[in-house]
């Protein structure tokens, strides 16, 4: 079963799929052409070092080209996002979990 949410701007922002009982958290992150030149990639290697059990998806452009990188999370839109303002969001109990 999953649930698929969407803000007024059709962005997905909170995913859950539930599998044999546990489920997945999913963080949705702009790789387009200015998110990349922004430091997108490097984002990505971040997120999947200090949380391993979340699932990162790579978009296309969210439209916020000169904001990037942007990431997205449950109902949380990040703007020139970096891993400590993630952080902020995600919280330090999904570390390593």
């Amino acid at each position: 079963m999953a649930l698929w949410s969407f803000d007024e701007n059709h962005c997905p922002l909170n995913v859950y799929i539930m599998a044999k009982g546990k489920s997945l958290e999913y963080v949705f992150v702009c790789t387009g052409k200015d998110c990349k030149r922004n430091g997108a990639k490097d984002l990505i290697k971040e997120i999947k070092t200090e949380y391993p059990k979340m699932r990162v998806i790579k978009t296309k452009c969210s439209d916020h080209c000169k904001k990037g990188p942007v990431v997205f999370y449950k109902d949380h839109k990040f703007l020139k996002a970096t891993l400590k303002n993630l952080d902020e969001k995600i919280g330090e109990n999904k570390k390593g979990a």
